[in-house]
């Protein structure tokens, strides 16, 4: 008897916590939610309207109180629509009652596989309280993003503006990307010449005609440093630069070391070592008989000996596999 009656009262409590638990989830989860209505136009001073259709699809993202993502997708945390230039609505459903919600949103256009969003806008909410069994209406103000992409589809090496000009420049292995705008560089190429393949790009300095050091573009190729000064590459800067030019160079740079009269010296990095050049304003014109130095440290130092530096107007910051050095242009001269 006293079993029956301990089965009882467990069964009766197994009960019990099964309803209060359906309550909790049909009252907390099965009827709030958050909904977002998308017009014409996302915003008054939006120029972009939603009859783009390249640009129509929606990511929404939910954070909680704690700034935590609250997932809405089985295998994503977003919750993704494609947004008609009627208008659409867009419903968060099965979210439990509480307050501290904000809603992120980014909109735009898919990549041709449908994983990256190329975001045209985005937004946030100011914090939303969700009741109980209720739906909340959000209004969010969405505003141009600051992130754009450029050169889809380019395997790029780098990018660097040049200080002369602003101008910006890209490389993929085989090209030379130039531009004011980023958007105007796919269409203003130039193609290297043949069997040169870029390794990464550099801001050097050269001597000019007029016997002034200006900044210049250089490109790290498996043929040596190939500077680009606005006309065709000057094949001949690295003439005399290991083997005749076969060099795999990983980066470069230069540092103003004029005194009185004009000179730079010039840093390349290679697999396994590093070397450089004297350049003065009587010699810029004849690589051909530049004495490049090279330090062979593959003995001691395996890899990439210098894992980045930074030129000044008077001193070289190298970062190395045995410290961080400091070289004074004063030294050099």
């Amino acid at each position: 008897m006293k079993k029956l009656i301990k089965y009882a009262v467990f069964f009766t409590a197994l009960i019990s916590l099964v309803f209060l638990y359906s309550c909790y989830v049909s009252s907390s989860f099965g009827n709030s939610g958050i909904r977002l209505h998308f017009t014409n136009s996302y915003t008054a001073s939006s120029a972009r309207a939603l009859g783009d259709t390249s640009n129509s699809t929606a990511r929404v993202y939910l954070l909680d109180s704690n700034n935590a993502v609250f997932p809405l997708g089985e295998s994503t945390e977003y919750k993704q629509s494609v947004i008609s230039s009627t208008g659409t609505d867009v419903t968060l459903d099965n979210i439990p009652a509480g307050s501290g919600y904000r809603v992120l949103i980014s909109i735009g256009s898919l990549s041709a596989d449908g994983i990256f969003l190329n975001v045209a806008q985005y937004g946030q909410s100011e914090p939303v309280s969700i009741s109980s069994g209720s739906t909340a209406d959000v209004s969010i103000t969405l505003t141009p993003s600051p992130f754009s992409k450029y050169l889809k589809g380019k395997e790029l090496m780098g990018v660097k503006i040049n200080p002369e000009d602003n101008s910006i420049y890209a490389a993929d292995s085989a090209n030379l990307y130039i531009g004011t705008d980023p958007g105007s560089m796919e269409n203003n190429s130039l193609s290297l010449p043949a069997s040169y393949e870029v390794q990464s790009l550099s801001i050097g300095k050269v001597i000019n005609g007029s016997g002034t050091i200006i900044n210049q573009v250089w490109l790290n190729t498996n043929k040596g440093i190939l500077p680009y000064n606005g006309s065709p590459f000057n094949t001949a800067f690295s003439t005399n630069l290991i083997d005749n030019g076969d060099v795999n160079i990983l980066d470069s740079g230069a540092l103003d070391i004029s005194a009185t009269s004009p000179a730079v010296s010039v840093f390349y990095q290679i697999d396994g070592g590093l070397g450089g050049v004297y350049i003065t304003d009587s010699t810029k014109d004849t690589p051909g008989a530049w004495d490049w130095l090279n330090i062979d440290l593959s003995d001691v130092i395996s890899g990439q000996p210098v894992s980045g530096f930074y030129i000044t107007d008077n001193y070289a910051y190298f970062a190395t596999k045995l410290g961080a050095f400091r070289l004074s242009a004063d030294i050099i001269t």
